[in-house]
């Protein structure tokens, strides 16, 4: 009898994702989570901390409220500089969303919204970025982990059309991530960076 053949765990979880992220631009996403707007993610940002989660599926994240993050970026032409320190506040919104405001220098803050679609067994996430897009994306979780692989797209009207994929992976105090970012499906810029509890 032939052995059988066996995927290792992380190659059989980098297809799945690809297969969901090919299914995901091939279909339109009906799930029972709403799409947010950029007013929606400022009413979110806007309320208070909620005390608990109730979704289980977000204790992935850590339980931090304030964190420092710093790294490095990787242009198209290999050009490397040092990414941070970048700081930002978290916290749990109606238990359903975990809200993030990132201060990035001589800008409007970044706000990202996170929840989780027990419909589809995907993470969901928005970005709204200082220019007022919006930013949308689809994760899922490798196994039992607490590793999270995102695709994220935004088409601009008459403008470039920007994709990014990134990998993070969490701890009890700390989030370690790489980030690929496409413009026009050519390679532009890579991240790799740590953020950590900030004690400030």
């Amino acid at each position: 009898m032939a052995d059988t053949i066996r995927r290792p765990r992380s190659l059989r979880f980098a297809f799945l994702f690809g297969w969901m992220l090919l299914m995901a631009v091939a279909c339109p996403v009906h799930s029972q989570v709403s799409e947010l707007s950029a007013d929606d993610i400022k009413a979110l940002e806007a309320k208070d901390h909620s005390p608990q989660l109730k979704l289980e599926e977000l204790k992935v994240f850590p339980a931090i409220r304030k964190y420092e993050a710093k790294g490095l970026t990787t242009s198209a032409k290999g050009e490397k500089r040092k990414y941070g320190p970048v700081t930002s506040e978290e916290k749990w919104v109606d238990g359903r969303y975990i809200v993030t405001t990132v201060h990035i220098p001589n800008a409007a803050p970044m706000i990202i919204v996170v929840t989780y679609d027990r419909e589809s067994l995907t993470y969901r996430k928005w970005t709204l970025w200082p220019t007022g897009l919006v930013m949308p994306g689809i994760g899922m979780r490798d196994g039992d982990g607490r590793t999270l692989s995102w695709s994220s797209t935004l088409a601009v009207n008459d403008g470039p059309m920007w994709h990014i994929v990134s990998q993070e992976t969490h701890a009890d105090k700390q989030t370690s991530w790489t980030e690929v970012m496409f413009i026009n499906g050519k390679f532009w810029q890579r991240i790799t960076a740590v953020r950590k509890e900030s004690r400030e």
